[in-house]
């Protein structure tokens, strides 16, 4: 399992609080402070999820995947037809 440096200097932390206020106080300090970080972390994610959501469904800045794939099916279509509308143009146009 890799460990994050945050895990690391935790470990540190831990191990040189533990000289100084004993085992049980370190490791519940240290403990604390990792479900601080996790919180943090949490946080921000629901954050993300948050503006990501606010700007697909609120404000329309984003287009969601399904969206942008109908948009260019629709448009690959209308090409094709236009294409077939032009060459129809230019036989008409030839048959004069």
């Amino acid at each position: 399992m890799n460990r994050s440096p945050l895990d690391t200097l935790l470990d540190d932390v831990e191990e040189a609080l533990s000289r100084r206020l004993g085992d049980i106080a370190a490791h519940r300090l240290v403990g604390a402070a990792r479900q601080a970080a996790a919180l943090g972390a949490d946080a921000a994610s629901r954050l993300l999820e948050g503006m990501v959501e606010y700007a697909l469904e609120e404000k329309r800045l984003l287009v969601a995947r399904g969206e942008l794939d109908r948009l260019r099916d629709e448009t690959e279509s209308l090409a094709a037809q236009l294409d077939r509308l032009e060459e129809r143009i230019r036989r008409l146009a030839g048959d004069r």
